[in-house]
């Protein structure tokens, strides 16, 4: 039996079915569930904008990672994507919310007998089914309404933190491709310092070599630091939806310190419980599934249902006129197909949000791990390895002066010098990588992200000389000329 409380009055439906669909498709609660999480600003594309006009300023400065990411958000074709998908729901709503357009039916009949009378037939119909099923449809597209917007925050949140993340291994790239021309530079002055003393009797011919393969490998990786840091700018580039015409722009080579302490696990799984907009999503569709079943169950004998008016005049010139009702009779299909299909659609859809809960909750936990690890790795290359190689450099500087130990060792121990220098970089990279894969996995800013300090580090804070260390400056890149018959 078909439940009373959705038999809803025609003029009530039409009532429901009088407002538009909102110029922004919903977008503004997109836009509060971002900053909820700590997301971008983000709003609805405007066709009539020039994107290009609205980052030109952005891109005539060095990016930070909060720009990269703002114009990500506003030339990103991402973004137009999500934006569709919430115009096509609220299409969907706006179609539940009113009832199919009625069926008009006429027929003229006439005899084959001269001077014959002709018989006219009016009706009018429109689907009952559609009455009875009026609320439920509505509730499941409003429902279905608000799944699409949840999933479209967590597209741009996630999306977010992608651009954050190629701009980390972007700037990492560079400041490796910085220290590693460092590197040449000293394995340069190393190799023609070499030549010098070959030419002068003052070492063999194998010692020569040496010297020079070494720097012919430095100069080698200086190549490939490069072409990774080309490699990441494109790969940047294209994240903030930007064309290769428009490539020009620069980073800043600087990356924050790493904080003093960092957030706790047990914290951020409860967050990532209560803030992931994707198990959001999921959760609504179990939900509207579960909706769906109780539905099909309530109306399973409910088929092809019509109600009417009929009109005839007969070939009397009688009239007639009265309602009609045509009725789908249930006799070989009581609706077990779509019940069991509704049933399974529920099941598939209960089993992949426990998959999800499962591999947040394990994806929280790994990218947490990863943060712990390059952070403790950070702290020692900075307390131990650092310190150990600067002294070294230090401690042969003074047996330098006194010719206990060649300018060659020298050199070699201010190339580990350098190498030491770009591990730090590099796992100061994979620190901010992992910080941010993690906040993609908790499905929100870090707790600890308000203690982020301003860019700090670079290549020369790195190697600027301090108190207690006043080693031999880095060389002149190769390409000085004038510097190539220097000794260091």
């Amino acid at each position: 039996m078909v439940p009373y409380r959705h038999l809803l009055p025609l003029s009530a439906a039409i009532l429901a079915g009088c407002a538009g669909i909102p110029a922004d498709r919903g977008f503004a609660d997109v836009e509060k569930l971002v900053s909820a999480r700590g997301g971008p600003a983000v709003s609805a594309p405007d066709p009539a904008a020039d994107p290009q006009a609205l980052v030109k300023d952005w891109l005539s400065r060095p990016l930070s990672a909060e720009q990269a990411v703002r114009v990500a958000m506003v030339r990103s074709p991402k973004l137009a994507s999500g934006y569709a998908r919430l115009g096509i729901a609220q299409a969907e709503v706006y179609d539940a919310a009113r009832l199919s357009n009625p069926t008009l039916s006429a027929s003229v009949l006439a005899t084959n007998e001269p001077g014959g009378a002709t018989q006219l037939g009016l009706g009018i119909a429109q689907n009952f089914a559609e009455l009875l099923l009026y609320g439920p449809r509505n509730r499941i597209a409003q429902g279905e309404l608000e799944r699409t917007k949840a999933e479209v925050a967590a597209q741009i949140v996630g999306f977010a933190t992608a651009v954050e993340a190629a701009y980390f291994e972007h700037v990492g790239a560079v400041q490796v491709a910085q220290m590693r021309e460092l590197v040449a530079g000293a394995a340069g002055v190393s190799a023609r310092l070499a030549q010098r003393f070959f030419d002068a009797g003052n070492i063999n011919r194998l010692e020569l070599r040496r010297e020079q393969a070494a720097a012919s490998a430095a100069s080698i990786e200086l190549a490939r630091a490069l072409a990774e840091a080309d490699e990441t700018h494109a790969r940047l580039n294209a994240l903030m939806g930007l064309a290769d015409d428009a490539a020009g722009w620069t980073a800043v080579a600087r990356l924050p310190a790493p904080l003093a302490e960092e957030d706790d696990l047990a914290a951020l799984q409860a967050l990532a419980r209560g803030q992931r907009l994707d198990l959001r999503a999921a959760q609504q569709e179990v939900a509207l599934l579960e909706a769906a079943l109780g539905i099909t169950r309530s109306y399973r004998f409910l088929g092809e249902a019509e109600v009417g008016v009929d009109y005839e005049r007969e070939t009397d010139r009688s009239r007639l006129l009265g309602p009609t009702l045509s009725l789908q009779l249930p006799l070989f299909n009581s609706g077990a197909g779509s019940i069991e299909r509704a049933r399974a659609r529920l099941e598939d859809s209960r089993a992949r949000l426990r998959a999800l809960e499962i591999e947040a909750s394990n994806g929280v936990a790994l990218a947490h791990r990863k943060v712990l690890l390059a952070r403790g790795l950070l702290d020692r290359y900075r307390d131990e390895f650092i310190p150990q190689r600067e002294e070294i450099v230090q401690r042969l500087q003074e047996l330098q002066n006194f010719m206990i130990v060649g300018q060659f060792e020298l050199l070699l121990a201010k190339q580990e010098e350098y190498d030491a220098y770009q591990a730090y970089l590099e796992t100061l990279r994979d620190y901010w990588v992992a910080r941010t894969e993690l906040a993609r996995e908790v499905g929100s800013r870090l707790p600890s992200h308000a203690r982020v300090q301003e860019p700090s580090l670079d290549v020369e804070t790195l190697t600027r000389p301090r108190a207690g260390h006043e080693g031999p400056p880095p060389p002149e890149p190769e390409s000085h000329e004038h510097h190539h018959g220097d000794t260091p």
